[in-house]
Parts: C-alpha cells; structure tokens; sequence
C-alpha cells in the first residue's frame, strides 16, 4: 500500500539481541525494513546469517564494551579458567 514506506528495528543490549532476529523474521515480509542495534550482545548470528544480514543490519558498539564482544567460546574459556583456578585452591 505504501511502496516508499520503510520500517526500522531497533533495540539497545539485551533489546538489541531481540531486534536483529525479529529483523531476519520480517526481512521478507518487508524488504525496505532496516535494524539498528546498539550494543547486542555477542554471539548472537553464525558468521554466514551475519553474512547475509549485513545489509539490512547495521550494529555500533562503543570502544571497549563487554557485552557486544562476548561470545560461546569466551565464555566457555572464562569457565575453564574458573574451574581450573577453583583446582588448584584446594
């Protein structure tokens, strides 16, 4: 009905992390529809569906933030380490 209307998804954090996957649900149902996330938490896509994304995602992380640098494998090494200093006290 209104072929020069766009939509926007937006989402900070957490809200970020929820954003970014509604986007890819409604990508086709709208094709002009654009997502800004601000401080997603990381971790969140494979590298192929950020791949495919890139162009209608777009993501900004200020300088050293924690959240958006997080990933399964960092959490998983945090762990370990964690479990291995825990060891070593007893």
């Amino acid at each position: 009905n209104y072929p020069d209307h766009s939509h926007r998804v937006t989402g900070h954090s957490l809200g970020a992390g929820t954003a970014a996957p509604v986007a890819v649900m409604l990508r086709g149902q709208y094709p002009n529809l654009r997502c800004l996330c601000y401080a997603p938490p990381g971790g969140l896509f494979s590298d192929r569906l950020a791949t495919r994304c890139r162009s209608f995602v777009t993501t900004y992380v200020l300088n050293t933030d924690l959240v958006p640098r997080i990933s399964t494998q960092t959490v998983e090494r945090l762990r370990d380490e964690v479990l291995q200093t825990i060891a070593r006290i007893k």
